[in-house]
């Protein structure tokens, strides 16, 4: 065996290596991501239950000082690179939109969907969101997804299905509110999950991120400004 089919072969087992890496890593991360964000939920349950927080408020100034922080961390690695985002009349269009519908959306919803249930039932609907992209992209792709895939999403159905209803049809075990702001996180969801992606392919996560967190906290603090407090503030809040 000569030395360029060994450096072929080294390579091609770097290749495989590294792809396996990057799969545990993105599992190990999407795992993590699902139990911050159920804890999250978990708080704002205790801010709007026991503390008379607002949901818009709560989210308006969670968006706005998250931006902020990403942002900053995001100039500190690199510096005025941050702002070329804004260059292109699509990149900006396609910003506003995640930031607006998606980044936004998705914590309204849910966290509106907290209010009128309960963390545990806002999240368990709204992580209906992947089975909605794997629908989505089967339409798009033109091609039906796998066998695995398709019993993930039935699953995931049945389990809304039985929480929402407990197996009895003609009735619902949460309220209408509850359901319809749930089923809209899930859809909020899908879209904030599969709008950045160009922007992804073309600028840091945490600067999309931060971009799009910081314009949907601007843009509905308009409605909801943040210094229109309302609730108790003491060292549990």
């Amino acid at each position: 065996m000569d030395s360029s089919t060994i450096k072929k072969q080294n390579l091609s087992n770097f290749k495989q290596q590294n792809s396996k890496n990057n799969t545990i890593k993105g599992t190990l991360f999407a795992l993590i991501a699902g139990t911050l964000w159920g804890l999250s939920g978990i708080c704002a349950q205790f801010l709007f239950q026991n503390k008379n927080l607002t949901p818009e408020w709560v989210v308006c100034i969670r968006l706005i000082s998250s931006g902020l922080i990403l942002l900053s961390v995001a100039y500190a690695k690199e510096k005025n690179n941050i702002f070329k985002i804004f260059k292109s009349k699509r990149y900006v269009k396609d910003l506003v939109l995640f930031g607006i519908l998606g980044m936004f959306g998705v914590q309204y919803t849910y966290f509106v969907a907290i209010k009128y249930s309960n963390a545990a039932t806002a999240t368990v609907i709204q992580y209906l969101g992947p089975a909605i992209i794997l629908i989505y992209q089967s339409l798009r792709n033109k091609s039906l997804p796998s066998f695995v895939e398709l019993f993930a999403v039935v699953l995931s159905i049945l389990g809304v299905f039985v929480l929402v209803t407990h197996m009895d049809i003609n009735s619902l075990v949460i309220s209408k509110q509850a359901l319809f702001w749930a089923l809209g996180a899930a859809f909020a969801l899908a879209y904030y999950t599969i709008k950045p992606g160009n922007l992804l392919n073309n600028f840091s996560n945490i600067c999309v991120t931060g971009w799009g967190m910081l314009i949907g906290g601007v843009v509905f603090s308009f409605i909801k400004p943040i210094f229109d407090i309302s609730g108790t503030f003491d060292i549990y809040t």
